[in-house]
């Protein structure tokens, strides 16, 4: 019989780690992702053929992931296991989540028994009259506030970078594109799903990407550093670009925001 392969998305080395291991011994293939643009490479690089996915992730969060799984012809056919921390509400109110089985956190024990239980019911045929969801873990659920108000402030800064005018591209330390909003996509001609993953140079045209490269060098060499002012070859006309270094701050890495206006 076929070992099933399952990909595991979570920042959590832990969580990672502790149910990868039941879930070999139990005879799946796992691999391991440790935040939403590794797992995403991950999924381009080896489509698995199940995918759990955690929610609240830095650089790109599940949600996202889980709308630019859906977008891509070799991909959107993959079950998707969320596993998460957040209420039924907190999901229910997160655009484009596109899952087919739903595993809540909580005791270690508990958790890796309910995610055996998700993907043993993904693998067994399905009868018409049963729900094409299914749900484990949720009994007497509790989420944790901090993980609510975290996802509500997530929502509230997308929502805000999706509407400005200015288009805004986000790239980690490493220069790799992890957000792009609307009006990005259109000044570069690129859709976000398509843009995630590449890095911020190979977005721009050639004849700029030289001048950008060494932005980003220049910038990377000094936490202190000013912006750097650009001028940009748009797929319409010309843009404006300031390039921001983001220092890190606590956990997280930083990396580079670049704002881009029409001239």
């Amino acid at each position: 019989m076929k070992r099933l392969r399952v990909l595991i998305v979570d920042n959590d080395r832990f969580v990672v780690e502790a149910v990868g291991d039941i879930l070999a011994e139990a005879g799946y293939l796992v691999r391991k992702a440790y935040d939403g643009l590794e797992g995403l490479r991950a999924l381009r690089r080896e489509p698995p053929d199940v995918l759990v996915l955690d929610l609240i992730m830095p650089k790109v969060d599940g949600g996202r992931l889980c709308r630019y799984l859906r977008q891509d012809s070799r991909l959107k056919h993959i079950p998707v296991i969320i596993f998460s921390g957040l209420s039924a509400r907190d999901l229910g109110e997160m655009a484009g989540l596109d899952a087919q089985a739903y595993v809540a956190k909580g005791p270690l024990p508990v958790v890796a028994e309910n995610l055996l239980k998700a993907l043993r019911a993904l693998a067994a045929p399905r009868q018409e009259a049963e729900p094409a969801d299914v749900v484990f873990g949720y009994e007497g659920f509790r989420p944790r506030q901090v993980v609510t108000e975290l996802m509500a402030v997530k929502r509230h800064h997308e929502h805000l970078l999706r509407h400005l005018e200015e288009g805004v591209v986000e790239a980690d330390a490493g220069g790799a594109v992890t957000f792009l909003n609307p009006s990005a996509e259109t000044y570069l001609g690129i859709a976000e799903a398509e843009a995630v993953g590449k890095t911020l140079v190979d977005l721009l045209p050639e004849a700029d990407r030289k001048r950008a490269r060494e932005a980003l060098e220049a910038l990377g060499k000094d936490e202190g550093a000013k912006p750097c002012h650009l001028g940009l070859r748009g797929v319409t006309h010309p843009l404006t670009a300031v390039l921001h270094r983001v220092p890190p701050e606590g956990t997280q890495a930083g990396g580079y925001l670049l704002i881009l206006r029409a001239t």
